[in-house]
């Protein structure tokens, strides 16, 4: 018989620590490079920063805030994993329907990223 490995929770929130901190500084350092290239006319690649740099920040924050085990699944399991309003928020940034939607929803993805980082440092203290 298998047994499941038991959760190293004294880990568990080393790693998560640590990663916040990750998080922190490489979210400062690049999320504005999507408004960079808007500025620069450069649709495409602010559309992908945004998914690559402020989207997956967010996930990773969210599912540190909700369910940290799997703080690096990504977006595998969030369904599952992050409460039903949560998700529609999230689904709601997610699918862009041009430039002007990309600005708004970067923008207010900005906002949640800054929230969670703060209600997830405050809960892990």
């Amino acid at each position: 018989m298998i047994e499941a490995p038991r959760l190293d929770k004294h880990g568990l929130d080393e790693r998560v620590e640590q990663r916040l901190g990750v998080l922190k500084e490489r979210f400062e350092i690049f999320n504005n490079f999507v408004q960079k290239e808007m500025n620069r006319g450069n649709s495409l690649e602010a559309l992908e920063y945004y998914r690559t740099m402020v989207i997956a920040s967010l996930v990773e924050v969210l599912r540190i805030k909700y369910y940290s085990p799997h703080y690096d699944f990504r977006m595998r399991y969030i369904n599952h994993e992050l409460p039903p309003e949560i998700v529609k928020k999230l689904e709601n940034l997610c699918f862009v329907r041009g430039k002007e939607e990309l600005q708004r929803k970067y923008l207010e993805a900005l906002q949640w990223f800054n929230r969670a980082m703060v209600e997830s440092s405050a809960s892990k203290e």
